[in-house]
């Protein structure tokens, strides 16, 4: 009798968090195959966003649909997937990329998560899990859930000899033939056990001011469609919503020439700083910062996949980026990438790419982004002050090796775990 996999989600968007769920969803199909099982995969993705508690509804009863052998499911579709299957034997993940309770969601949502984490703390059906993607978020959620249900580690993972070809020749990471490819040989030995013994962040900085050309691009910002607002409502994602023309998880695009797309490479003579992700999730000070860098001669930029948002200021300029390389290429030209979040992260996609294309990280780390800073020796700082001392000094190099755990042919050991 043949199986199937069925992975139900839901956006308009490519997020990060969408690639980290149907890799998960794909390698989940090829082990069980690998196994004997030839299971079908199945995606059920809904192209929209639920803004609304008429909406919420819709989008929850999806989980009525997790009728497959193995159901893959996000936050807001776990609930009903749950009651679905409770009687039955099928399988269910619940891909819980973070969880803050300030993230801005609504009274509703926030009731319907107090719902979902009461039935997943007393239900019985050991066919339930959780999938997550940082160390900090597995003991997270397992003591959200009063260790009741099993919380797997399932991370981001790269192709990490694909990244390492826009390494610039000139950046601060010393570029060694065929490094990666070293650590990739002896990435079983390498523990990802962290140090989370790192300061404390002082994340209750006041909102700083801002000039009048800047409050009416974030306006915009929030405005458009209110599209980061439906996000804040209902994102299981988190880190980068780029566009990816070149898959992921598949990487074999031959590298961007930086000699013929000009257009792309923005102020290659000049000394630039990558803001990171254009998102409702940065902390007020990353706007501060690109203020001062810009009068000592910076430039300054966020990245975006959401072409309305593209626009730009006297202090930044939010760059839209339609293909994959032109991200990786200019990120690789810049001196440092800034993953100053306001919120209990994941794990911070923009800041893991920029590790691997040789640009250091510099980072309000906590929650998943935490472990991502201890496990490359990147900089955690606690406030704006502390990143711009940083900058000045220059005497930090990122070493992709560090990283090398998360290569693409580790995932099947992180499968293997849940199925023991």
């Amino acid at each position: 009798m043949k199986k199937f996999i069925k992975y139900i989600s839901y956006g308009k968007h490519e997020t990060g968090g969408y690639k980290h769920e149907l890799f998960f969803a794909e390698q989940l199909q090829q082990f069980l195959n690998q196994k004997g099982e030839h299971v079908t995969l199945e995606i059920d993705r809904r192209n929209r966003f639920y803004t609304n508690p008429f909406a919420y509804i819709k989008l929850f009863l999806l989980g009525l649909t997790a009728q497959a052998n193995y159901n893959i499911v996000v936050a807001r579709v776990a609930l009903f997937a749950l009651l679905r299957n409770a009687f039955t034997l099928n399988k269910v993940y619940i891909v819980l990329h973070y969880f803050d309770k300030n993230d801005g969601k609504s009274f509703w949502l926030n009731l319907y998560y107090k719902a979902l984490f009461f039935v997943l703390k007393n239900t019985k059906n050991k066919n339930i899990s959780i999938v997550t993607v940082a160390p900090f978020w597995v003991q997270y959620f397992k003591e959200k859930t009063k260790n009741n249900i099993p919380v797997f580690l399932f991370p981001n993972f790269f192709d990490g000899e694909y990244y390492e070809k826009f390494i610039q020749k000139n950046s601060q990471f010393e570029h060694k033939n065929s490094q990666f490819e070293r650590s990739r040989e002896q990435s079983n030995n390498v523990s990802t056990t962290l140090d989370m013994t790192a300061t404390p962040l002082d994340m209750t900085a006041t909102p700083l001011d801002k000039s009048k050309n800047e409050l009416d691009i974030n306006s915009q910002f929030e405005l458009k469609n209110s599209q980061f607002e439906r996000s804040r409502e209902q994102s299981n994602s988190v880190s980068t919503p780029l566009d990816m023309t070149v898959t992921p998880h598949n990487m074999t695009a031959t590298p961007l020439d930086m000699t013929v797309n000009p257009h792309y490479i923005k102020n290659k003579k000049k000394k630039q700083i990558h803001l990171g992700q254009w998102s409702f999730k940065n902390h007020a000070d990353v706007f501060e910062i690109a203020k001062q860098l810009t009068n000592q001669g910076f430039y300054c930029y966020f990245s975006t996949n959401f072409k309305d948002f593209a626009s730009k200021t006297s202090t930044y300029e939010v760059v839209y980026f339609d293909k994959f390389e032109n991200y990786l290429t200019q990120m690789a030209l810049s001196e440092f990438t800034l993953a100053l979040t306001g919120i209990n992260e994941g794990w911070n996609r923009v800041a893991h790419e920029s590790i691997l294309v040789g640009t250091p990280v510099i980072a309000y780390a906590k929650a998943g982004l935490l472990d991502l800073v201890n496990e490359s020796k990147s900089i955690a700082a606690n406030n704006k002050e502390e990143v711009l001392q940083v900058i000045e000094n220059k005497n930090v190099q990122a070493n992709p090796s560090l990283l090398a755990h998360y290569d693409l042919k580790n995932a099947a050991d992180y499968l293997n775990k849940m199925f023991i």
